[in-house]
């Protein structure tokens, strides 16, 4: 995997589940190195995962948000989902398509 250059910070808030994230937590980064590949855009990467009904009489709904720190506009990204990898990559590709029109916006195309 390529060395990133901007800090990712990943914040858990699902107790019963840290050592399920860990391949989550690298496949994220293998994805950021992908979009970073030839730019210098991205300054920092927060993603959160958290499980906002838990606790309450509905099924278990996994949230993500990442947030995207880039020159110029910060893409941010909320997604939620009933299965936590199905969630995870629906927020990457969401990500990807964002930072994608950003770049595209500040070039002017």
């Amino acid at each position: 995997m390529a060395e990133l250059l901007f800090p990712v910070e990943f914040h858990n808030e699902i107790p019963e589940t840290p050592e399920n994230l860990l391949p989550l937590q690298q496949e994220v980064e293998t994805h950021l190195a992908k979009l970073a590949q030839g730019n210098d855009d991205i300054s920092n990467v927060i993603v959160n995962v958290k499980r906002p009904a838990q606790g309450r009489n509905t099924p278990y709904v996994h949230e993500i948000t990442i947030m995207v720190y880039m020159d110029g506009e910060n893409v941010v990204v909320n997604e939620k989902g009933e299965l936590l990898d199905g969630t995870l990559r629906k927020a990457l590709d969401v990500m990807d398509r964002q930072v994608r029109t950003q770049r595209e916006k500040r070039r002017g195309l």
